[in-house]
């Protein structure tokens, strides 16, 4: 809402309580006809359900959807799960999985570790995610060296490892990432820039 200047109504926050909540509640209307109610297909559908109606009643062509917390935490698992499945049905062309993830510092040798990504990638890429994207945070921008290492062990090429160090202010977050290349990536990769004119095709609708 901040950087967009939009009002996001309450569909888009979607909670592990809503989702068990209707699941419960259609199992009690015999909507599954008897069927054993299971994380799989039943919670991730509903989840897959919740987000594909966003983009389908408000006319979108890109939707940004955030899975809080961290991985490996129980309690967000099936929204990944959900999001992988939406990957493989919708296709690559069609979902990119950004990641977020940590390069801490050591103040006394002044290094940015990189086994904290390393770990949560290898544990994303073990329930079937990998990464398209690395937006790594820092105290500082990202050095060279480290970009590489996390390249190496990521699979995850150098130019799609974006640093997304500290600023003065949340707003400047944006132009960072602009000024990195982050803008054209997605146009890219997403299809929405013609190669042959060099230009941006139209978009009607972005939330987050």
């Amino acid at each position: 809402e901040r950087y967009l200047n939009k009002d996001i109504p309450k569909s888009h926050n979607i909670t592990t309580a809503q989702i068990y909540s209707s699941v419960i509640e259609a199992e009690r209307k015999g909507k599954y006809l008897g069927a054993c109610v299971q994380i799989i297909p039943h919670i991730t559908d509903e989840i897959k359900n919740r987000i594909r109606a966003i983009a389908n009643d408000e006319h979108l062509d890109v939707l940004i959807v955030e899975c809080g917390g961290t991985v490996g935490d129980i309690e967000s698992l099936p929204f990944l799960e959900a999001l992988r499945q939406i990957r493989l049905e919708d296709g690559p062309e069609n979902v990119i999985f950004v990641h977020v993830t940590l390069a801490p510092s050591l103040e006394v040798v002044g290094e940015q570790k990189t086994k904290p990504t390393q770990h949560s990638v290898q544990e994303l890429r073990r329930i079937g995610i990998q990464p398209d994207l690395l937006c790594v945070r820092c105290t500082t921008p990202l050095l060279e060296k480290t970009r590489k290492k996390i390249s190496m062990f990521t699979n995850v090429i150098e130019e799609d490892v974006f640093s997304c160090h500290d600023a003065k202010s949340i707003f400047m977050i944006p132009q960072m990432l602009y000024e990195q290349g982050l803008v054209m990536w997605f146009l890219r990769n997403l299809e929405m820039w013609d190669l042959s004119t060099h230009q941006k095709i139209g978009i009607t609708g972005i939330r987050s």
